[in-house]
């Protein structure tokens, strides 16, 4: 069993591993290998948004009933059966169920390991360092996704385009054997009325969150987010395709975006502390903005097509 003083760092390092997506800058010509067209690959990527969606409420009770590190368990081997359908499976249907288990694993891991990773600190009575200790995982994570980013795009180019997605599964595979590993702490359990079902639990949590006057915003705010911010992202691995730059390239032009996230997570803490949330929200909305105008120019400068792209990603 891992030692409650650094569970935390495991907990990190295991986080990190499942964030490893080797695909990521190949993502598109991935899904034309496996038969999925450009427009069904859009299609799916917008049923898995919704279901995250849909379940990010269900999940997050699981992680209050249920040990969370069982939870996160859950969510980790949900990822790796997605992986697997993408790697044994062909064609529309085996893709888009890869990429509900991802949504599914998403909804689960997101939350829980934020309550999980303050449960371990609180142990120690350290959870007044919460913040700065999760935005040191959070850069962890995207320097994790950084150099997955450099080695997937070579990889697909030198050792074939499932070579990616095999090292994405490893990645996986290790983080369940050190998330089996983690120790369980005290936390946090809901309790149900012995009159009222679970599942009319979940359904009230979820009246609740829909009803609550800045709660339903701050979904709707984060799915949009996400959505858009998805749509941009796969939209440049077309466009640099059109443009016939070498799928080496997507790379380096991919990893330009992941040293900003890593950046932006380490400084996240300071920006929390200086700037209220509603006035972080509206500055991100307006880089939302000209993200959008930034892509479409790009569509008519091919030049600097990919260049201006990675503004949207920063």
């Amino acid at each position: 069993m891992i030692p409650l003083k650094s569970a935390h760092r495991w907990l990190a390092i295991a986080y990190a591993l499942t964030n490893m997506l080797f695909f990521f800058p190949v993502a598109v010509l991935f899904y034309d290998y496996k038969g999925v067209n450009l427009g069904d690959f859009f299609l799916i990527q917008g049923i898995s948004c919704l279901c995250v969606f849909i379940t990010e409420i269900p999940t997050g009770y699981i992680g209050d009933i249920f040990s969370r590190k069982q939870t996160l368990l859950i969510g980790f081997s949900t990822r790796f059966i997605g992986y697997l359908l993408w790697i044994f499976g062909y064609g529309f249907w085996f893709m888009l169920c890869g990429e509900l288990f991802f949504a599914l694993a998403k909804s689960l891991v997101s939350g829980t390991v934020e309550a999980y990773f303050y449960d371990l600190l609180q142990k120690r009575q350290k959870e007044h360092k919460y913040h700065t200790k999760f935005a040191k995982m959070e850069t962890i994570k995207h320097f994790g996704l950084l150099l997955a980013i450099l080695i997937g795009a070579f990889s697909y180019q030198f050792f074939g385009q499932m070579t990616p997605v095999w090292m994405a599964t490893g990645c996986v595979f290790i983080a369940l054997i050190i998330g089996s590993f983690l120790p369980d702490v005290p936390e946090y359990k809901r309790i149900v009325k012995p009159e009222k079902s679970k599942w009319q639990d979940i359904l009230d949590i979820s009246k609740f969150a829909i009803k609550h006057p800045e709660i339903k915003w701050l979904m709707i705010f984060s799915a949009l987010y996400g959505v858009l911010t998805l749509v941009l992202w796969w939209g440049l691995q077309p466009v640099m395709h059109s443009q016939n730059f070498p799928v080496l390239s997507f790379g380096p032009v991919t990893a330009l975006a992941a040293i900003m996230w890593t950046f932006w997570s380490a400084i996240s803490v300071k920006i929390f502390e200086k700037y209220s949330f509603n006035k972080i929200i509206r500055f991100v909305c307006v880089l939302l903005g000209i993200a959008m105008l930034s892509a479409c120019i790009a569509v008519y400068l091919p030049a600097w097509s990919a260049w201006l792209c990675v503004f949207l990603m920063a």
